[in-house]
């Protein structure tokens, strides 16, 4: 059965600035340069990469929650998925740093769920990584 995927980073930065980073263009530009986000509740994001084999593809979603500079709640789902996940970033100061914790959850639904959550695993640590050396 699948579970959710929770992952956490550590940002030397405020929270307002973690955020910041996410939500302008221009400062998501330096980290995340193909994430379109529009961070207002049904603000549309999307995704567009590249697979291992050079075809385009695209993940799509709508904010469902945006809680500046605490919480951003969105729908996920590739283009192939017959149903949207969910994830939800989380802010938390301590200390003069900022807690980024992610939780991805809805892989049940979906054929080969514990598949698809153990590959979006690297790939959400890795934004995780650079959001944090951003803002650093």
């Amino acid at each position: 059965m699948s579970t959710t995927l929770e992952l956490e980073e550590r940002a030397d930065a405020s929270p307002e600035a973690v955020w910041a980073a996410l939500v302008d263009a221009r400062q998501r530009a330096g980290w995340w340069s193909y994430l379109e986000l529009d961070a207002r509740p049904g603000g549309v994001l999307l995704e567009r990469w590249t697979d291992g084999e050079g075809r385009a593809q695209a993940t799509r979603g709508e904010v469902v929650e945006a809680d500046p500079p605490r919480r951003l709640r969105a729908t996920w789902r590739d283009d192939e998925w017959p149903v949207a996940t969910e994830v939800t970033i989380s802010l938390t100061a301590e200390r003069g740093q900022t807690w980024i914790r992610l939780s991805h959850r809805g892989w049940d639904a979906l054929p080969d769920g514990d598949a698809l959550r153990a590959a979006h695993r690297d790939g959400w640590r890795a934004h995780l990584m650079r959001w944090a050396a951003h803002v650093a």
